[in-house]
């Protein structure tokens, strides 16, 4: 080889690994690793309680975003911030929930839907160990849409090891279009005070929720579905969770699909504890409930309307009027409440309005022994197909009373295998003839007035 080519070759290898040690050079604008953490206070962010931090926020979002996914690392700090939004493949990651504090700015806009953090159309994105606070204080006359985080269409999130308070709207808002949010986490979060609702559950499919606290000493709901398109939801599994409120007007919690034609398919709610002795518990709406091994205190168990095929059982209940079966917006069909522990202060269990196939058994309910262990009111249609098998009632006046509303009816009750225990009487009595009513293997097609014993 001559002289001068392998001069040539000798200066294109060195003018390589030039440009390759250049481009490998720490420092240089090249876009690092998925996984590489960027700072949120590397983009200006000061976190000292006092300045606006958003702008160095969203830039440390969208930065992460460009490299194609990755950590927005968020040092201890309380960071005044606006309106910001997560994208898909980020994960926002705080120090830790007790160190690091994201509060609404007193300069939001309140008569907006100014939520804290938006989670809007995007996927695969993870927030953990952070405190959202609303700031309630000084956005008293907001509207009810504030809340401090809210989750829209948006798939594979996970909210972790979070804390959320004083928002004017909800702690946490999962909902979207008909297209519905999918695949949802949210796991060890403490949801305090948040002045619509600290949990709402809307348009989502695949939700899990577990091992959070949430408490409201303010009178407000701590658990909240309430679907508002007419789509059809599936998979939701709460459990592990603790719920506690002072609400007397509201709702502890509420169970629910939309009404008709969007209804909530398979909810699963077990192994929770619920504390609001003063509030209900409305379930409605819902395909294939289960409702199971939940220590719950509260005004009464309420299952409402439209469920199908819903199942109450191994449940500790204390209440103030037991379980009240009603269908006044469609009758529930289907429903079996069984193998629960129920203490009522008046009422074992109320069955109204309209109802289908219902059977209650194997349940212990006890009352103090003032009120008729189970009433009837038939208004609508009729209640129909009832059966109590094998359940024992204790410290109640009377077994049964009824109502009726012009002509409604109803029909085809059972009583078998039932212990009734310091009754003042053994009666049931109905205001109207009850048609087809069969006491331990005897059928009486038409009857008022009859003593078990």
């Amino acid at each position: 080889m001559k002289k001068s080519s392998i001069l040539l070759l000798a200066v294109f290898l060195v003018l390589l690994t030039t440009i390759t040690e250049w481009k490998l050079k720490p420092g240089t604008p090249s876009s690092p690793p998925v996984n590489d953490r960027i700072n949120v206070k590397d983009f200006g962010a000061a976190g000292n309680g006092y300045t606006d931090d958003t702008n160095a926020f969203q830039s440390a979002i969208d930065q992460a975003s460009i490299n194609g996914g990755g950590n927005v690392y968020i040092p201890a700090g309380t960071y005044i911030l606006n309106s910001f939004y997560l994208k898909s493949n980020v994960k926002l990651i705080g120090e830790n929930r007790e160190l690091v504090t994201l509060k609404l700015t007193d300069n939001a806009n309140d008569q907006e839907q100014t939520r804290l953090l938006n989670i809007n159309d995007v996927k695969n994105v993870k927030v953990q160990n952070i405190t959202f606070d609303g700031n309630y204080e000084k956005h008293k006359k907001g509207i009810e849409h504030m809340h401090a985080v809210f989750i829209w269409d948006s798939n594979n999130v996970v909210i972790d090891n979070c804390s959320m308070q004083n928002a004017v709207g909800d702690g946490i808002s999962v909902t979207g279009s008909k297209k519905a949010s999918n695949n949802v986490t949210l796991s060890n979060n403490i949801l305090i005070n948040n002045h619509r609702s600290n949990i709402v559950i809307e348009q989502v499919n695949n939700i899990e929720i577990f091992n959070n606290f949430s408490k409201s000493d303010i009178g407000r709901p701590t658990l909240h579905f309430e679907p508002f398109e007419e789509v059809q939801l599936y998979n939701s599994k709460i459990y592990n969770n603790t719920f506690v409120t002072s609400a007397t007007e509201n709702y502890s919690i509420i169970i629910t699909g939309g009404r008709d034609s969007g209804r909530f398919h398979g909810i699963e709610f077990y192994n929770n504890t619920v504390m609001g002795k003063n509030s209900r518990i409305p379930i409605n709406c819902t395909v294939d409930a289960k409702i199971y091994n939940n220590d719950i205190t509260t005004k009464d168990l309420n299952i409402w309307f439209q469920n199908d095929n819903l199942q109450l059982y191994k449940n500790n209940l204390k209440t103030i009027n037991g379980i009240l079966v009603e269908g006044d917006y469609g009758k529930s069909v289907g429903t079996k409440i069984y193998n629960n522990k129920v203490s009522s202060d008046n009422r074992a269990i109320a069955i109204q309005t309209e109802s289908t196939d219902t059977l209650i058994k194997g349940n212990t309910f006890i009352g103090k022994g003032n009120s008729d262990a189970i009433f009837f009111w038939a208004i609508g249609a009729s209640i129909q197909n009832t059966l109590f098998i094998n359940n024992t009632f204790s410290n109640f006046d009377k077994v049964l009373s009824t109502d009726f509303y012009k002509d409604s009816s109803i029909k085809d009750l059972v009583f078998q295998g039932n212990q009734f225990n310091q009754l003042k009487n053994r009666t049931i009595y109905s205001s109207r003839p009850i048609r087809n009513l069969v006491v331990n293997d005897k059928t009486y097609s038409t009857i008022q007035i009859i003593t078990i014993n």
